[in-house]
Formats: structure tokens, sequence, C-alpha cells
């Protein structure tokens, strides 16, 4: 039972570890700085592969690489299926 409680201990510690280049990644990718975003979100999965927030925001930069979201963009993301 102790194995299960360590488990996600781990993971906060590689999260917190990684918090500084997930900030900075993010703040590019608010700013559609995409290649800037990508680099810092990618490093923040390579330290930590069980980071699906980053893993969704890498797919974002890649898709927002392709096309580009309005100039009036704040950052949201409107779902337009379920």
């Amino acid at each position: 039972m102790r194995y299960a409680t360590v488990i996600p201990i781990i993971f906060v510690k590689k999260k917190l570890k990684n918090f500084d280049k997930f900030a900075e990644g993010l703040k590019n990718y608010r700013e559609q700085k995409w290649s800037k975003a990508l680099t810092k979100f990618k490093s923040c999965l390579k330290e930590c592969p069980d980071d699906g927030a980053a893993g969704v925001l890498i797919d974002r930069c890649k898709e927002y690489q392709k096309t580009p979201p309005p100039k009036s963009w704040v950052g949201e993301q409107i779902f337009e299926s379920k």
C-alpha cells in the first residue's frame, strides 16, 4: 500500500521541477510564440512524460503554427465537438 502513495509524490516533484519551464512556455503560448513555447513544453514532457498539460499544449502549438488563431485571440481554446 505504501507504493501507491509514493508514485504521486514522485510525479509532483517532477512537475514542480518543471514549473518555471512550463510557466515560460505558457507565457510564450499566450504571446503566440509557438516555436519557443514548443521548446519549453517538449522539455517539460521529456522530464515528466506523464505531464498531460504539456502534451496538450504541444499539440495546440503545432496546430496554431499551421493555422494561426485570429489577432484578437487571448489564449482561449474553443472546442467545436465533444
